[in-house]
């Protein structure tokens, strides 16, 4: 199913469920509410994108350091399934398969009987504003749910046992983390909160020899000579305003014309999704000379490899999009260009990364209170971007 769609029945049904829920609820606190003593079993909840569920990554090692003895399991869309193995930080993971609006019923129900057999003790809604993860977490029959809570939605606050508050000054990967430190703390000033996110950081990616003589064998079958490796994402998917995202196509081939005319002896890549390939293909065609050394692997790498790829290459610039928060995994220096965020909430973490961003009134266009929807169409922000900033950091921060 297409996110429209998805968000459409999320409205419209989910809405009014969650009020009738939040009614059950309280009876269901009233009569029943027994005291939490020991967790065993917790499920977390996190359904739109791979860059985000990379960002749940510190707080799933969080619940692991702050639950040692508690079996955490994760609930997600079927294309996530490749990254949570990647991660390898939950117990079990259950996949709802949003293919069509057919699989999806039919994968929700089986779940939800798999889920409620498990007896979860909390469940964390990781997301901001959808409403299906909630009412997932109420079918569940868990004891405790743990969320956030905007107040323009004050039936959360009733569904919820735990509701921890966005905080747009913070970053995406400590907003996940708050909800866990208010879980187990149980500080509502969150006045160790800056000292904890510090214990907390994104796993790295470790590339195994044979994964090493893989990748190195098909970059040689591509015509790599030991060059230094450059990577480039021009892509920002194909839903949620993937146009207010993208740095142009014309820009992108400049930055690739003059960074081979002042280092000749580097090997590009540029990456994508398999329905990106012919985007990526016009940026490679709008440079005037060909350059054998330029490679198209968009919709021909698993994320395995493209985490192989970061590990082997000297810089990685991208939009912002999920493959920039997967290359955090890795010790790759991240350019990341912004338009429709803003990088204190969504920009790259890893040590040796810069985002580079317009500080314009109208940025960001896209946040959860406004459901990252608007009504801007065009990318101004990120256009404004030059080439020569661009270029000017990848000489500084290349290795």
């Amino acid at each position: 199913m297409k996110i429209k769609l998805m968000r459409k029945i999320d409205w419209y049904v989910g809405v009014p469920l969650c009020y009738f829920l939040s009614v059950l609820n309280g009876i269901k606190k009233t009569l029943f509410n027994k005291k939490l003593n020991k967790v065993r079993k917790i499920l977390v909840i996190k359904f739109f994108g791979i860059g985000s569920i990379v960002l749940t990554s510190p707080a799933l090692i969080a619940l692991r350091d702050r639950f040692p003895e508690a079996e955490i399991d994760f609930l997600t869309f079927k294309q996530n399934e490749e990254i949570l193995n990647l991660l390898n930080l939950t117990y079990k993971n259950y996949f709802i398969d949003s293919k069509n609006i057919f699989k999806f019923v039919f994968s929700v129900f089986k779940i939800i009987y798999q889920l409620r057999k498990e007896k979860y003790d909390i469940v964390f809604d990781l997301e901001f504003f959808a409403k299906f993860p909630l009412i997932m977490a109420f079918l569940t029959g868990a004891r405790r749910k743990a969320g956030f809570y905007l107040v323009i939605e004050p039936w959360r606050k009733s569904l919820l046992d735990y509701y921890g508050y966005y905080n747009h000054y913070y970053h995406t990967k400590d907003i996940f983390l708050s909800l866990v430190y208010l879980v187990k703390e149980n500080d509502p000033y969150y006045l160790n909160f800056d000292e904890y996110i510090q214990a907390y950081e994104f796993p790295r990616f470790v590339l195994s020899e044979n994964d090493k003589k893989g990748i190195t064998q098909r970059l040689k079958n591509l015509g790599w000579q030991g060059e230094k490796i450059i990577l480039i994402n021009p892509n920002a998917g194909l839903e949620l305003a993937p146009t207010l995202k993208k740095w142009p196509k014309d820009h992108f081939a400049l930055f690739i014309e003059k960074f081979t005319h002042e280092y000749p002896k580097v090997f590009i890549i540029l990456t994508g999704s398999k329905s990106e390939k012919s985007y990526v293909q016009e940026i490679i065609d709008i440079m005037v000379k060909s350059n054998k050394k330029i490679t198209n692997l968009a919709g021909e790498t698993s994320l395995k490899e493209l985490l192989c790829l970061f590990e082997l290459s000297s810089l990685f610039v991208s939009v912002d999009s999920g493959p920039m928060h997967l290359a955090t995994l890795t010790n790759i220096p991240i350019i990341g260009l912004f338009g429709a965020g803003i990088p204190v909430v969504d920009g790259p973490k890893s040590k040796n990364s810069v985002a580079l961003y317009k500080n314009l009134y109208c940025v960001p266009m896209l946040t959860v209170y406004n459901g990252k929807q608007t009504e801007l169409k065009e990318n101004i922000p990120v256009k404004l971007i030059t080439v020569d900033e661009v270029f000017n950091k990848a000489k500084e921060i290349m290795i």
